[in-house]
C-alpha cells in the first residue's frame, strides 16, 4: 500500500513538473506508473465485485411466501404453501409430497408435471384459494393440471 501511494505521488509530482523530476531521480518511469495505476483500478474493481458477491452470499433467502424458494422443487413449494395458506388435510409437507407421488407415480414425466403444477400453485395468493378444497384449474394452473393428468407412469 505504501509503495502504491509512493508511486501515485511520484506520478503526480512527475506530471506537475513535466516528467523531469521522475526521470532525473531514476526512481520511476512515468510510463511504468500508468501501468501500475491501471492495475490498481482493476484490483479495485475486482474487490468491489468480490464485496458484492460476498453480500449476496450472506443474504438469507426467504423461507416463506409465494413462489419456489431457494432450491426447493415445485412440489415442495406447493406443499409448503399448502400449510402457509391454512391447509389441514395433510399432517406435514412430507405427507403432502408422498400422497402426490403415491397418486401420480414417481416416473420422470409425473415428477416434472408435479413440479410444474406445484410451481404454478405456489405462486397463487393464499386469499385466492382454499388449499383443502380447490381445483388447480380454478386458480390459473389449468395447463399444468392438464399436463399432470396426461403424464403416464
Amino acid at each position: 500500500m505504501k509503495l502504491l501511494l509512493l508511486l501515485s505521488f511520484s506520478l503526480a509530482l512527475g506530471c506537475a513538473l513535466g516528467g523531469k523530476a521522475a526521470d532525473k531521480s531514476g526512481d520511476v518511469d512515468p510510463e511504468d506508473t500508468e501501468d501500475v495505476d491501471d492495475t490498481e483500478d482493476e484490483d479495485e474493481d475486482t474487490e468491489d465485485e468480490e464485496d458484492t458477491d460476498d453480500e449476496e452470499d450472506t443474504e438469507e433467502e426467504p423461507t416463506t411466501g409465494p413462489g419456489v424458494l431457494g432450491d426447493e422443487t415445485g412440489l415442495e413449494a406447493m406443499c409448503r404453501r399448502f400449510f402457509e395458506c391454512g391447509g389441514g388435510y395433510y399432517e406435514n409437507e412430507e405427507e403432502c409430497m408422498q400422497a402426490s407421488y403415491d397418486y401420480w407415480g414417481e416416473c420422470r414425466a409425473a415428477e416434472d408435471a408435479l413440479n410444474a403444477l406445484g410451481e404454478c400453485v405456489a405462486n397463487v395468493d393464499c386469499d385466492d384459494y382454499n388449499p383443502d378444497s380447490y381445483n388447480p384449474s380454478s386458480v390459473g394452473c389449468d395447463d399444468e393440471w392438464e399436463d399432470l393428468g396426461a403424464s403416464d407412469c
